[in-house]
């Protein structure tokens, strides 16, 4: 009996240290490192990419600010010219009056020299208006295509901070990677 008693001890000491070895074994195999590893990749890449996106973003921004003051300089030179524009066409609105309320003809023809001289100047404004209509045009156009790209490059660094964000996450709870299917065959498997 003795002798028995040794032998069911031993065999209980060899399967205890293979119990022990089965458990250290499954909890290493259980663990995928190469998704840690995609994870700790995502989370240096994203970073990076949402650095160089912020970057960007602050140039796109600083264009912006100088694109505005630009609108607003060929806003006022366009409004200004088009005031100009309008007080040309009451100096011969008035000189019209005038030629109207006058019988002498040398102030109407004074008045029609004035009027003809002041037409001229409102086709040299209407060309200068043509211009700057495009080019306040163009202001505006470029305005809108880089709030595009704005309106894009915070999408981008949102959708990049979630990515991070998700592989923070999974980083911080290392039971993520470990593979539960294989964990449960592991255990009973122990058991």
């Amino acid at each position: 009996l003795v002798i028995e008693e040794r032998e069911i001890n031993n065999k209980i000491a060899d399967l205890i240290v293979e119990v022990e070895e089965e458990k250290s074994t499954s909890a290493e195999d259980n663990y995928d490192t190469s998704a840690e590893m995609a994870d700790r990749n995502i989370e240096i890449i994203s970073k990076k990419i949402i650095q160089n996106l912020k970057s960007d973003l602050k140039l796109r921004n600083a264009e912006m600010d100088k694109l505005k003051v630009e609108e607003d300089e060929k806003s006022n030179d366009l409004n200004n010219t088009k005031r100009t524009r309008k007080s040309y066409e009451k100096y011969i609105a008035s000189m019209q009056d005038r030629i109207a309320n006058s019988t002498d003809q040398e102030v109407i023809t004074r008045y029609n020299t004035l009027i003809s001289n002041t037409e001229e100047k409102i086709k040299n404004v209407d060309k200068l208006l043509a211009g700057l209509e495009a080019n306040y045009t163009d202001v505006q156009n470029r305005i809108s295509a880089l709030s595009d790209e704005i309106n894009s490059i915070e999408d981008n660094i949102n959708k990049k901070q979630d990515q991070l964000s998700e592989a923070q996450k999974n980083l911080e709870s290392k039971d993520t990677y470990i593979d539960k299917a294989k964990a449960d065959r592991a255990a009973k498997k122990v058991k």
